[in-house]
């Protein structure tokens, strides 16, 4: 039940505490925050120019990780009703430089939100995957 809200329990108190929390909720073997759960890869790094991204949108030899990351994005964008996403959006670029380095999924959506502003077809592209 932790999880699905999100809620961590502090490595301190969760090894304090550790003997009387597995009695209580023995299903759980670890109880305390998992950091990687919330790390960026790091061996994912930007190598492509915003054109050469752009021509990859467009191609039809796009990775299945990249196209599956596009779907999940435009499936929470059609959740949310009547909320302004800040990431990504058309003008996501300006928020990147605050988020460390820039890796390849930062970088694919904000082109594909770019695109999607240029284009009317960027949808239809996805659906012939």
């Amino acid at each position: 039940m932790f999880n699905i809200v999100g809620f961590h329990i502090p490595q301190e108190i969760a090894q304090k505490n550790k003997y009387d929390m597995i009695s209580q909720y023995p299903e759980f073997a670890e109880l305390s925050y998992d950091m990687t759960v919330y790390e960026k890869p790091t061996n994912n790094a930007v190598n492509l120019t915003d054109e050469e991204m752009s021509k990859y949108l467009e191609s039809d030899n796009m990775e299945a990780s990249d196209i599956h990351l596009l779907m999940k994005a435009e499936e929470e964008l059609s959740q949310t009703k009547e909320f302004t996403r800040l990431l990504p959006c058309h003008s996501s670029s300006r928020y990147l430089q605050f988020l460390g380095k820039e890796i390849h999924a930062d970088k694919l959506l904000d082109m594909w939100e770019k695109m999607k502003q240029m284009k009317d077809n960027c949808l239809e592209n996805l659906k012939h995957y």
